[in-house]
């Protein structure tokens, strides 16, 4: 017998003896309340989701790309949680998620999978500008200076990485 078909098997056994349960008197199950509830907990099914998905990369750790739609629902997911469980409208401010969601995906495909430097500027950007967003950063005349310098850092630096000065040579004129 296969994993799958036994823990199938062991959740019908259990609805059934809760339903069972429920008809003699045992337990008396409302379910206007199983319904007000699934109407608030929902979002763990999206978080489950998303739980599939890294549980899919940890059984073959090669296939990095189920990091992406596995964080994207995982993140969603606890802003839906949060959303139904204090109410809608903190979506107004908490919009920026949205951009945090994917680069978080980056972030997780660069550091578990391949390290390639588009997954890490991806990651920067999505989740920079989300994080802008969400602190609430408006003056765009004062972030614009410092993207700018921060990227002109970001070329420095990589040039330097990239190649690096030759050892010193001693001159044999100096050298007597």
């Amino acid at each position: 017998m296969d994993r799958k078909s036994f823990f199938l098997g062991i959740f019908f056994i259990f609805l059934g003896l809760v339903f069972l349960a429920d008809n003699f008197g045992l337990v008396d199950i409302s379910w206007d309340s199983v319904w007000e509830q699934i109407e608030v907990l929902w979002p763990l099914a999206v978080i489950g989701f998303g739980l599939l998905f890294w549980a899919s990369w940890w059984k073959n750790r090669t296939d990095y790309s189920q990091l992406m739609p596995g964080t994207i629902f995982v993140v969603y997911g606890l802003l839906f949680l949060y959303c139904s469980l204090e109410g809608w409208w903190h979506m107004g401010r908490l919009w920026p998620v949205f951009l945090i969601g994917p680069g978080l995906g980056f972030f997780a495909m660069f550091l578990l999978g391949r390290r390639e430097t588009g997954l890490l500027v991806a990651g920067c950007c999505f989740t920079g500008f989300g994080v802008l967003f969400l602190i609430g950063i408006h003056d765009w005349g004062l972030l614009w200076p410092l993207i700018l310098i921060a990227i002109g850092l970001g070329l420095i630096f990589r040039q330097r990485r990239s190649h690096p000065s030759p050892p010193e040579t001693k001159n044999a004129d100096t050298v007597r």
